[in-house]
């Protein structure tokens, strides 16, 4: 009973905590609660707790409830008892419990009841449950899995589809509906039938699949979709195709979508329909095989059946192609087709459109309207269309109208094909000028060049320099060229005429032979009037015959001016071993006077008998004698002291007894006291008592001569004093020099009438034994009429003094003395600007220099130009005084000469910028210039900009003070601040610009600085192996003030660079070219390396022969006509000078590394003159020819080319090395900058490459538009710049542009002026003279007119115009006197 109650709390309690857990407990929680209270009510019926009763077990449960119960549990008994029952409470799986006054088990959904258990409901069935049998699906419907619970799981089976429908009382019914035409299901779903695609449709109901979707007739299948039958083609039923049938060949259906070959009855462009009619008659005559009836288009049957078997599908119609020369462009009922307009033509039947009317191969629709026509001749059309005809290239012709091909156009007889050097293109033109064509019609016209006259023969239009009529034909129009004769070159070949002979040429087949004693100068005359006296000889006498020179002389014979020729003496100093020598090289002797290696003038104190070799030495006179310069016998030994000579001792009185000056260290005897008077010691005198000295002077005095009296053209009254010299105790000589004008030398004996010569007075002299001196003055003014005084004068006897006066050689009457008092010397070269009258003077001088030029193109070696040497001239005032002596003698200034050579001063002990003055040199070429020359800009702004460079950097340390060399490098870093901040960076073409130069400028520093670390380093070692002390070299040097060098150059180039890149900015002229060329050498580290190494080698060298200072001559000599100025020196001290392939290797690279790579920028300015010629002229570069004289390596010509590559150009130099060198630069500027081009000339480049010197250049007359020169003219003398002018003045065509590019002169720089000539000093003979030259006067000499002066750093352009009317020839404008006579020398001695 405890146990009851206890059993009745707990239920209380669950029911208390499931009322408080509100209505949460789900029935299923609900039943596991009741299940619990049966549990407590069975333990309570069992007796636990103390109570009676026992539990239920399992299989009472199931008998007394149902099999399929798993627990049962006590249930109150009816109301009104007490007692309970047993009732089920769960139920095994797959059953439920069901409820009501006596649960029981039942089937849960999905599954059946049999035989006491519940099986799933199989497929195609559903089961409710309970107690239910398994359920058929609607008709077409069926469940897919077992235990389908109700009918919603009855799915669509194939060909069907489900359909859902809701009943009057709310219940939803599914039923199966088959699927209709153009659907399918393929069964399993719950929807209905799916469509099938766009166009598609299903053959019947029920399809299963998509794949039972066809495209119905007239369609197909694309894209998974039916897509309707385009126009022209259909389909005869559904299917799966891709594509319908297309209608027979030139039939179209009307629309889209056709279902059968019938609907095709359209004719589509190009065709016409045949009638149905006409098709059944074709067909029907052709199986009655009735013979030769008529077919389609008038055919025979059988080949209208065979056009129109083949592509007739049973169509109603048949679709024929348009006939030739008809067309039809439209899809419809054509029944036939439309003819072409104007003649026109098809290229074949079926034509669709008029556009396919088009005019044949040979014919042409006219452009003003018409029919068709045939090509005219001279033209061709290959193909079919309307383009007009093609018209052969020029000169060409076809043979009628009509041609169809380009092989038609053949070469018309005399003519033949050349390149057209403007167009690249090929042309035919007249055979003449030398050629003949052939004389029938030639097809071969890539081969059909003109062919040449054989050797030695031409046409008629170049010999008689008039155009031809037409072009040649035939080899017989060659006629021999003058100056040709037939045999000359062998039997039966033309050659030419051999010197001595000549031919007229033309039709006369031999050559005649000079006159006996004449000859031609060359080979090839062509008159008797070339016929000159040979060389050896000249004409002479009274019967006008030739005759031998004479011993001491020569001839190179007559020329053309002169035929008689004239016989020259030999240069001084020099004579011929025999007559009739007919060259300077013959001779060989040395005259009396001369002697020893080169013939020169015998010195002071020696003599030489003549007729010597070269190399023998003059003889020196016997002791206490001396002679003059130039003695011939030992007979013109003079005493040096003649008194000392006299039998009682004597002494020379002087007005003025205090002109004897005192020995400083006074001397021991009379022999003493003579040698004391040397060189400025006129007379000595020497105590032999006390007496002499007993006014305390010293024993031994002095007679010194006044320095500042004996100068040229001395201020101070003067007198000149001639003593007497004796050979032999006989007058022989008088030796002069100047003394006051107040002393007085001697006892007077006797005085001459004014008026009388020297001769005069030196001869009444040397006829009185007791007269030793004379005493003259000269006459005031310009040939005063004779001496103003002569005064005689004599010793005294004196026992007390031994005393004689000095001969000094130098004075002697026979070393060439002249009493004169000359104007002084100018100022450095200070002529003044050349005016009319000088320019008047100069026409004879430049008929000269034309001689010269004749006979190199004549081939003889010209004679070496000479001149006259005036009075010989101090060095400076700071040097040496010479005392006023003017030689006579004729002398060779080059001093490689033979004859007495005088040699310039050192230019060690002279002013930088000394020269001789000659006919064009000036003080200030930059006020010259500025009176002649338009002035660029860039002429302002380097006059105004400082930078100095040290004038003896490389040969002396000229340190700079340490806070000037801050200074400038302050200066250059702040325009390099400026120009990053400006230029530099302002663009890409900017930036490409500096990065290119400054890198290249601190390579060329890199290099520079490399060649001097290593001649300092040769140089330390070379001395050390010698044992003895090494000297300072360029190193040291310039590595005392090396900061303030270099910010000086870097900053003159950051100038230049500024200025280029303006130019090239502004249109000028191009960027250079091996810049923007990746491919170029220069950006091979193989070739920089290359180059790099050997120019250190050559620097090492070069800076050996600088140090040395010696003569540098050239390795070789050559009898090939190289002036003497440029094969004997090795300017710059370069390896070889111009002679060799690794002088012509290394060029460029020295060069720059000398400008610190800023060359290439300066030489550019004379692409500024060439640019602003050709604006202002409008010419076109492809019209024009180009000669660049003394080309070098051709680096600018290589600019020159890039900026106007279709002007041709002559690229002439005398070095056949520097000439190789040009020719592969062009030709590597080409293969980099125009390799597609074919600018003509034998190698595709345009220029060609002649070795001439400019001075005689191997052009005809105007046949040049633009000549340039660069660096050049500061190598030659200024005869040869004359003669270069000249020549380019005869070659260029008149309007032609002359360009001078060179280094800048005196006041182009004003800063540099006083260093300026230090660049003289690497063996430039000739650029002292170059700097001061005024190339203005110059070139206005030979006719040019100046036109404008630009300036780039250390280089100067000069333009330069030859008038369109050409004034005449210089040579011309000269008098035949003025042509004939020698210009005065300056200076000339002359007796006043």
């Amino acid at each position: 009973m405890r146990a009851f109650l206890l059993a009745l709390l707990l239920l209380a309690g669950a029911s208390r905590t499931g009322a408080r857990s509100g209505r949460r407990l789900a029935p299923a929680g609900r039943r596991l609660a009741a299940s619990d209270a049966a549990s407590v009510r069975d333990a309570a019926a069992s007796g636990s707790g103390g109570g009676g009763g026992s539990s239920i077990g399992a299989a009472e449960c199931r008998s007394r409830t149902h099999p399929a119960c798993a627990r049962c549990s006590l249930a109150k008994a009816a109301p009104g008892t007490s007692g309970t029952s047993v009732v089920c409470a769960v139920c095994d799986p797959t059953w439920q419990l069901k409820r009501g006054p006596k649960p029981t088990c039942e089937c849960v959904a999905g599954r059946y009841q049999a035989a006491g258990a519940c099986p799933q409901c199989p497929k195609g069935q559903f089961c409710l449950g309970r107690a239910a049998a398994p359920a058929d699906c609607p008709e077409g419907l069926a469940t897919t899995v077992l235990g389908a619970r109700s009918s919603a799981q009855c799915y669509s089976t194939p060909g069907y589809g489900r359909v859902a429908a809701r009943a009057s009382n709310g219940a939803i019914t599914y039923q199966a509906a088959l699927c209709d035409p153009g659907t399918y299901s393929a069964g399993g779903t719950t929807i209905g039938c799916s469509a099938c695609a766009a166009g598609l449709t299903t053959l019947a109901v029920g399809a299963t699949s998509a794949g039972e979707c066809v495209a119905p007739a007239g369609s197909y299948v694309a894209n998974g979709a039916g897509k309707l039958c385009p126009r022209g083609t259909y389909s005869r039923e559904a299917s799966n195709a891709t594509a319908c049938t297309p209608c027979s060949r030139g039939l179209a259906t009307a629309g889209e979508g056709a279902s059968t070959p019938d609907d095709c009855t359209l004719a589509t462009p190009g065709y016409y329909v045949l009638p149905l009619a006409a098709l059944q008659a074709l067909f029907a005559a052709n199986a009655s095989g009735s013979p030769g009836s008529v077919g389609v288009g008038g055919t025979s049957l059988a080949n209208s059946v065979a056009l129109l078997g083949a592509e007739w599908n049973g169509e109603p119609s048949v679709a024929v192609p348009c006939p030739l020369h008809t067309y039809q462009s439209k899809t419809g009922n054509a029944t036939a087709c439309t003819p072409c307009p104007n003649g026109l033509r098809t290229a074949a039947e079926g034509a669709s459109g008029v556009a396919l009317c088009l005019a044949p191969p040979g014919a042409t629709l006219p452009p003003g309207g018409g029919n068709v026509t045939d090509c005219p001749r001279g033209t061709y059309k290959d193909s079919w269309g309307l383009k007009p005809c093609t018209p052969c290239p020029a000169g060409l012709d076809t043979a009628e109208p009509g041609a169809v091909a380009a092989g038609a156009c053949y070469i018309p007889p005399g003519m033949g094909i050349e390149l057209d050097q403007e167009t690249g293109t090929r042309r035919a033109a007249p055979c003449v000028r030398g050629t003949y064509g052939q004389d029938e019609p030639n097809f071969n016209v890539r081969g059909g060049a003109c062919t040449p006259c054989p050797d030695g023969t031409t046409t008629r239009d170049v010999l008689a320099g008039e155009p031809a009529a037409a072009g040649y034909t035939s080899a017989d129009a060659c006629l021999l060229i003058p100056g040709m004769g037939e045999g000359e070159g062998g039997p039966g070949v033309v050659g030419e005429c051999a010197a001595g002979s000549y031919s007229p040429g033309y039709e006369q087949r031999w050559c005649t032979a000079c006159p006996a004693a004449f000859t031609t100068l060359e080979a090839g005359a062509t008159s008797k009037d070339a016929c000159v006296v040979q060389p050896g000889w000249a004409m002479g006498g009274n019967d006008a015959q030739p005759r031998p020179c004479d011993k001491g002389s020569y001839s190179a014979g007559g020329t053309l001016q002169q035929p008689g020729g004239a016989c020259t003496p030999c240069p001084a100093g020099w004579t011929t071993q025999q007559g009739a020598s007919e060259g300077a090289s013959d001779c060989m002797l040395c005259l009396a006077g001369y002697g020893g290696a080169g013939c020169k003038q015998c010195p002071p104190g020696t003599f030489s008998h003549g007729e010597a070799a070269a190399d023998a030495e003059c003889h020196a006179c016997p002791a206490g004698a001396t002679s003059a310069p130039g003695a011939g016998s030992d007979a013109d030994c003079v005493a040096q002291f003649p008194l000392e000579t006299a039998a009682v001792y004597v002494t020379l009185p002087l007005s003025n007894e205090a002109a004897w000056a005192d020995t400083p260290a006074g001397a021991a005897s009379d022999d003493a006291c003579r040698a004391a008077c040397g060189d400025g010691c006129l007379a000595f005198r020497y105590a032999l008592t006390p007496r002499g000295t007993a006014s305390g002077a010293a024993p031994c005095q002095r007679l010194l001569a006044d320095a500042a009296l004996q100068a040229p053209g001395a201020a101070a009254p003067r007198a000149a004093l001639g003593f007497k010299a004796y050979a032999a105790g006989a007058a022989h000589d008088f030796s002069f020099s100047y003394v006051p004008d107040a002393l007085i030398v001697g006892q007077p004996l006797a005085s001459l009438p004014p008026g009388g010569s020297l001769a005069e007075c030196t001869g009444a002299c040397a006829r009185r034994d007791e007269c030793v001196a004379v005493r003259v003055k000269t006459a005031p003014g310009p040939g005063g009429g004779g001496l103003a005084a002569c005064g005689l004068y004599t010793h005294a006897l004196d026992a007390d003094w031994r005393a004689s006066y000095r001969i000094d050689p130098r004075g002697l009457l026979a070393g060439g003395f002249a009493v004169a008092d000359p104007p002084a010397r100018l100022g450095r070269c200070a002529s003044p600007p050349p005016g009319d009258e000088q320019r008047r003077r100069a026409q004879p001088r430049l008929a000269r220099l034309a001689r010269p030029v004749a006979a190199a193109r004549a081939g003889a070696a010209p004679a070496p130009a000479r001149r006259r040497l005036g009075t010989a001239r101090a060095a400076s005032a700071e040097t040496a005084t010479v005392p006023e002596i003017s030689f006579a003698v004729e002398r060779d200034w080059s001093g490689d000469g033979g004859g007495a050579t005088a040699r310039a001063p050192s230019p060690r002990a002279s002013p930088l910028n000394w020269c001789e003055p000659t006919a064009y040199t000036v003080d200030n070429v930059a006020a010259a210039d500025a009176a002649r020359f338009a002035l660029h800009p860039s002429v302002g702004f380097w006059a105004a900009h400082n930078t100095r460079f040290s004038s003896r950097s490389i040969s002396q340390a000229e340190p700079t003070p340490e806070d000037a060399s801050r200074r400038r490098l302050a200066d250059l870093a702040a325009t390099v601040r400026e120009l990053l901040a400006t230029s530099a960076l302002a663009d890409a073409e900017s930036a490409a610009y500096w990065a290119y130069h400054l890198g290249r400028a601190g390579f060329f520093l890199a290099a520079s600085a490399s060649g001097a670390v290593a001649h300092h380093v040769a140089a330390q070692l070379a001395a050390l192996r010698a044992g003895a002390p090494a000297g300072r070299t360029p190193f040291q040097n310039l590595s005392a003030n090396a900061a303030s060098e270099v910010a000086n150059r870097l900053s003159e180039a950051v100038a230049v660079f500024r200025q280029d890149l303006d130019c090239i900015k502004a249109g000028a002229f191009k960027a250079p070219w091996d810049m923007t060329t990746p491919a170029n050498r220069q950006y091979n580290p193989l070739y920089v390396l290359t180059k790099s190494v050997q120019f250190v080698g050559e620097a090492v060298a070069t800076l050996d022969r600088r140090m040395a200072a010696g003569p540098a001559h050239n390795w070789f000599s050559s009898n090939l006509g190289y002036p003497a100025y440029y094969a004997a020196n090795t300017f710059h001290y370069q390896s070889d000078g111009w002679f060799s392939d690794s002088s012509a290797d290394i060029y460029e690279f020295s060069t720059e590394a000398l400008f610190f790579g800023r060359q290439d920028a300066m030489q550019r300015t004379a692409l500024l003159a060439i640019s602003a010629h050709l604006a202002r002229t409008g010419a076109d570069p492809a019209r024009l020819r180009l000669l660049e004289t003394c080309c070098g390596t051709g680096r600018l010509h290589t600019f020159i080319k890039d900026n106007w590559p279709r002007m041709s150009s002559v690229a002439a130099d005398l070095s056949p090395f520097y000439l190789a060198k040009a020719r592969d630069n062009v030709a590597a500027w080409k293969a980099q900058r125009a390799p597609g081009l074919d600018l003509g000339g034998a190698d595709g480049t345009g220029t060609e490459f002649v070795q001439a010197a400019a001075e005689a250049l191997p052009l005809p007359d105007g046949s040049v538009d633009v000549v340039v020169q660069m660096y050049a003219a500061h190598e030659m003398p200024e005869d040869a710049r004359v003669a270069a002018a000249a020549e380019a003045f005869r070659v260029l065509r008149p309007g032609g542009l002359a360009v001078l590019t060179d280094s800048v002169q005196l006041g182009d720089r004003p800063e540099w002026d006083a260093t300026l000539g230090a660049f003289g000093n690497f063996n430039e003979p000739h650029y002292t003279n170059f700097i001061a030259c005024d190339f203005g006067a110059l070139f206005e000499s030979v006719g040019f007119v100046c036109d404008t002066k630009y300036v780039s750093s250390a280089t100067k352009t000069l333009s330069f115009v030859k008038p369109a009317a050409a004034p005449a020839d210089a040579d011309e404008a000269a008098t035949p006197a003025e042509a004939g006579a020698e210009a005065p020398a300056r200076g000339a001695p002359e007796l006043n």
